[in-house]
């Protein structure tokens, strides 16, 4: 990471809970300023909170990832707030109710695509213009440990069992 003028802004969504504000945290203490967007404002002031001493490099944003205009208006947003964006880091996620493939409704189903798939989608595509501008950017997608520990009868995987 860059240090004082020139450090990097990250931006990225989940920043508000769990995981998204350890990350957000981590940034700010290697001294990063970080943009975070979450559904919930209160999420996002809890996070400012714990910054302590970083607070004024945390910027924040409330939208919701899977409202496709919500993510179209940050990146202006963002700029004119913080002036440059040299990273995203999607975290974002939910999970759906353990039970069934054929007990989930249609309502749940399109929710957490809407999340997990769409709204990475739609936060990559929208900031991709503004990352491949600058001398050196980074995308960064996470996901849930689901994706890669399934639990049988938990969820939908179609892997292969490792031998």
């Amino acid at each position: 990471m860059r240090r004082e003028s020139q450090r990097q802004g990250q931006s990225g969504h989940g920043r508000g809970q769990r995981h998204g504000r350890e990350l957000a945290l981590r940034l700010l203490s290697k001294q990063a300023r970080v943009v975070g967007v979450d559904r919930s404002p209160d999420a996002l002031e809890e996070t400012r909170r714990l910054a302590g001493p970083h607070a004024d490099d945390f910027a924040a944003f409330t939208a919701d990832v899977s409202d496709r205009s919500a993510v179209d208006r940050l990146p202006p947003q963002i700029l004119a707030r913080c002036g440059v964006v040299d990273g995203v880091i999607n975290n974002a996620g939910i999970i759906q109710p353990f039970v069934r493939l054929q007990d989930l409704d249609d309502a749940t189903i399109t929710r957490v695509l809407n999340v997990n798939v769409f709204g990475t989608l739609w936060v990559v595509r929208a900031f991709l213009p503004l990352l491949l501008e600058r001398p050196e950017a980074h995308i960064v997608n996470l996901s849930s440990m689901g994706d890669s520990c399934p639990r049988p009868g938990r969820r939908c995987n179609a892997r292969p069992r490792p031998p």
